[in-house]
């Protein structure tokens, strides 16, 4: 059986990625069948209405198409893009679990330096402040997805600054070893190209499009305490919004 992540999400969301990462197999390419809500539940050790909530939600994706009376079917492979939900709070690192094992991240450098005035008004600090500059790359398949900038005060961390302690969830990191929690995001997104230095380092093309997201995180007390900026390959990642109307 396999065994569910463990997350604060709902549960069919949690069931969702891990019917993402089993559509990765050789068995499920492109028009392939799923198998029945039973099956599947079984498998996951979950309730079938779990998980006909969690096949919904790839269908409002368009990663799962449904043929009445015939079944659902795989409508493209979900290894060409990852679709996430904007308004699911996640780390960078949880939201590229749900590719699955292909992959890899590199700890690109970690600096301690004076913040700009950018950074001291996102995070509230007096320019006199050091600010932790973690620059990160996520690959997939061996090729860049995400770009990611996240700067936080100095006077946040616990322990030392080795680039390998970057490697995973910063928010994990800050959470189970810092004592700070995330709780809540304020982003603005802007499609843009990188620069042609930085897209060469990444081994990108330059005329690539990416979509950065500006994000300012705050804890339960309402305090700015990481300021990131997440540069998603636009071929590759693709966000989902629901809109109601008022």
């Amino acid at each position: 059986m396999l065994r569910l992540r463990e997350d604060r999400r709902p549960l069919s969301s949690r069931v969702r990625d891990q019917v993402w990462e089993m559509l990765q197999g050789d068995d499920y390419g492109e028009g392939a069948q799923l198998p029945a809500e039973s099956v599947i539940a079984t498998t996951l050790g979950v309730s079938r209405s779990t998980v006909r909530e969690a096949l919904r939600l790839l269908e409002d994706e368009r990663v799962v198409l449904v043929r009445n009376g015939v079944g659902r079917f795989v409508a493209h492979s979900p290894t060409d893009a990852l679709h996430e939900e904007l308004t699911h709070l996640k780390s960078t690192t949880e939201l590229m679990r749900a590719i699955g094992g292909n992959v890899t991240t590199q700890v690109l450098s970690v600096e301690l330096g004076r913040p700009d005035e950018s950074v001291c008004q996102h995070l509230g600090l007096d320019e006199d402040a050091k600010v932790v500059t973690v620059e990160r790359s996520r690959l997939l398949k061996g090729e860049p997805v995400i770009y990611s900038i996240d700067r936080f005060a100095q006077r946040i961390v616990k322990g030392s600054l080795q680039q390998k302690r970057f490697a995973g969830s910063l928010f994990q990191l800050m959470e189970e070893q810092w004592g700070i929690r995330i709780s809540y995001t304020k982003a603005l997104l802007n499609a843009t190209i990188l620069d042609k230095k930085l897209a060469k380092r990444l081994g990108t093309s330059p005329s690539q499009a990416w979509v950065v997201m500006n994000q300012v995180h705050y804890d339960a007390k309402d305090r700015p305490v990481l300021y990131s900026q997440d540069f998603y390959r636009g071929d590759k990642i693709t966000f989902n919004v629901l809109r109601r109307r008022r």
